[in-house]
Order: C-alpha cells, then structure tokens, then sequence
C-alpha cells in the first residue's frame, strides 16, 4: 500500500521533474523506492532523478556514492551525483553543506518535484532544535510535507513514519542501505539532539514521536490560519511590490514586524533574524521622515546575496544584492 497523499500522487504526475535525494541511507532509499514503485505503475518513471550529494567529507564517501549508483542501476533509475566541498567555506560546516544542498536544489527547472526522505523522528529533532534557538508559531509547525518553495515543491512522504517503521519497511522489503558513522559525531547539534537528548525523552515518554508529530500537524494548521489573516491584512499596505510605510505607522511593533515578514516572503526573500528586525524598525519607522535609510542583511547560510531594503518617497523597497 502506497504511503503517498493524493496530492502528492498528483503533484508528482503534474511535475516536470522529480528529483529524490538520495543519501543511500535508510530514509533515502525507502523514500526513492516508494517514488519508483509509483512512478513505475504511472508509466512515468522516464521523469524520475535520484540526486547523490557526495560532500567528500568521509572516506567512504566513493563508496556511498557507488552503493547508490548501483541501487539506481537495479531500478534503471537517472543517477546525478553533485560533489562539493564545504570545508572549503568560512561557514560552520552544517551551515556550509546547507548553502551547498541549496544551490543545488535552486538550480532545478520550474515544475520540479524533490523529494527528502525526513520522517517523524526528524519532526522531534527539528522541534526541539527550532526551540532551543528561538522560534515562533511558523518555526513550532516542524517539518511540511509538502513545501512550495518558489518555481520548485518539496515533498516528504516518509513524515509519518517513525524511525522504527522505516526500517521495519526496509527489512520487509530486503533493502540494504549506508550507516553514516558521521550520524553518530555528537559535536553536530542534530546529531546530539538525536542520539543523546531524544532516546532520554523517549525512554521516559515512549509515545512523544506521535504525540509531536501530531502537536505539529495542528500547529501547522494554526499557522495556515494566522498566515492568511496576515495576507489580507497586507493587501491593502502594498502598492505593487513596496510597502506603505505611512499606512505602518499607527501599528504594533510586533504586527510591524510580522507584516514585513510576510511581505518579504511573498517577494521570495529570506526574513530577518529579531536583531535585523529591530535595525529595520529603528531605521525606517523611528527616523526623521525625510531621511533615507537603507538596511542590508544577510543568512548565515546563504553567501551569493544579501537583502537591501531601502525607502522611495514612502514606501519600502526590497532588492537583491548578489555579491
């Protein structure tokens, strides 16, 4: 039985592309076999790429990248492979195999389907890792399994399923797959997260996937419903792609900065961080009103462009600045 919504059968039959990571793990193969086996039964599979991003960081990378290309040969399935080298970049490593996978999946045509295999495991990771950092109800809504983001979608069709689940499938279905060693380094906060913290709630709270998973199906809910207040409040602040500010002026603070939020979001731009959020309420809300202020802000993981944003008469103005 297909673990597929009926959307995502439909957005994977409408694509001009689809695209399944391929790590060679657990996850990546359930979720590239589970794709194939649709695919297959919709005469479609000639669309179908698994993508292998070998970052050179093991020395058993070749070999994962062959024990992929094999498994793809099995299904005569298109095998990509990208080779990067984040050691190369002043980043910290998660952050630079970040901006790498990125790059990559940006580069994709309009209409493509990618697919990652994240499961409700990872729910649990992201959760908390979002928590500890500092997140809002967006941040709190966890993993989507279905994303659009721009000309391309995102889809996790494994999002339901427990770790113990997913190899439970493999087993049945005699899969091999890779054991990263790199999964078990407990410098990487995910990786701490995963083998240190969550086995401790679990063993105390044995249903906290579920439950978690569940939490954030709801949350994602509310957020769907709190965005789209915020998108009728928008229309009548936005004048083609720049904002009001005048019209701004008598709000909160806090709807201000929401408001933007959203507002960059529509442009397809990444959000400030609070810090970057207060420099943009100070600069364009807090001067003299015939001053000209301009704020530029980055990501972390994002190094080809920045954001600028500046004010025309009196609107705000949001631009790109690649580098």
């Amino acid at each position: 039985m297909s673990i597929l919504l009926n959307a995502e059968k439909l957005l994977l039959k409408k694509s001009s592309k689809v695209v399944v990571g391929l790590s060679g793990g657990a996850d990546s193969t359930l979720a590239l076999v589970e794709i194939y086996e649709f695919l297959k039964a919709e005469n479609l599979t000639e669309k179908l790429v698994a993508l292998h991003i070998n970052h050179q960081l093991h020395e058993d990378s070749e070999h994962w990248e062959q024990h992929c290309a094999n498994l793809c040969a099995k299904l005569s399935v298109k095998f990509d492979v990208k080779k990067i080298n984040s050691q190369k970049s002043g980043e910290g490593l998660e952050a630079a195999m970040r901006s790498e996978r990125l790059k990559i999946f940006n580069s994709y045509e309009k209409g493509t389907v990618i697919v990652q295999g994240h499961h409700a495991s990872d729910q649990v990771e992201t959760l908390l890792f979002r928590l500890i950092r500092g997140t809002g109800i967006k941040g709190v809504s966890g993993i989507k399994r279905i994303r659009p983001a721009g000309p391309i979608t995102f889809i996790r069709p494994l999002i339901k399923l427990t770790k113990k689940e997913v190899l439970e499938n493999l087993k049945l279905r005699k899969l091999q797959f890779i054991k990263d060693p790199s999964n078990e380094d407990n410098q990487f906060s995910r990786n701490y997260l995963r083998n240190v913290v969550i086995p401790h709630i679990t063993r105390r709270w044995n249903a906290v996937e579920k439950n978690i998973s569940r939490f954030t199906a709801l949350a994602q809910k509310q957020n769907t419903l709190y965005e789209k207040m915020l998108k009728e409040r928008l229309i009548d602040l936005v004048d083609g792609n720049a904002l009001d500010l005048e019209k701004m002026e008598p709000l909160s603070s806090f709807e201000k900065s929401e408001l933007i939020r959203m507002w960059l979001e529509n442009l397809s731009m990444f959000l400030p961080n609070e810090k970057q959020m207060q420099e943009i309420e100070k600069s364009f809300f807090q001067s003299r009103h015939d001053a000209n202020p301009v704020v530029k802000f980055r990501r972390d993981d994002i190094k080809e462009f920045s954001i600028v944003l500046s004010k025309k008469n009196k609107f705000l103005i949001a631009d790109k600045n690649y580098e």
